[in-house]
């Protein structure tokens, strides 16, 4: 948890530096779903896509929100849009197959889990989610 602490203590000073770049509220907000403090991720990636609407990244921690949040509509559409930015990342494909999932989709959930692996196979949270 420390380590976190530091790690959003960082974040904080880059924020304040950067005001207008995407990148550290993105960064931040990550930090953010890793304490669980969704409020203030929301908050903070929605800034970060205000300033950079092309950021696939920000997509898929919006989308990591939504599914903590079990708001797997919306999660499903954010990791949509981070496919359709950058294809060729993996997380996309294993956070829109783990949205599929729990909106009952299972072909495209393991479709998109398949793919997510095919494009890297240490893809641990495409495996978890696979085994259901």
């Amino acid at each position: 948890m420390r380590r976190l602490d530091d790690a959003l203590a960082d974040l904080n000073k880059a924020v304040e530096l950067e005001p207008g770049t995407a990148d550290p509220y993105r960064n931040r907000a990550y930090v953010e779903v890793l304490q669980q403090e969704y409020e203030l991720a929301t908050r903070d990636v929605s800034k970060a896509l205000e300033l950079d609407a092309e950021d696939a990244v920000a997509y898929q921690v919006r989308g990591d929100i939504g599914n903590a949040l079990k708001d797997f509509k919306s999660a499903f559409q954010d990791f949509d849009k981070a496919i359709e930015l950058n294809p060729k990342e993996s997380a996309g494909y294993a956070g829109r197959g783990t949205a599929s999932m729990y909106l009952g989709d299972f072909t495209r959930a393991s479709a998109d889990l398949e793919k997510a692996l095919k494009l890297d196979p240490k893809n641990v949270a495409a495996y978890e989610v696979r085994v259901f």
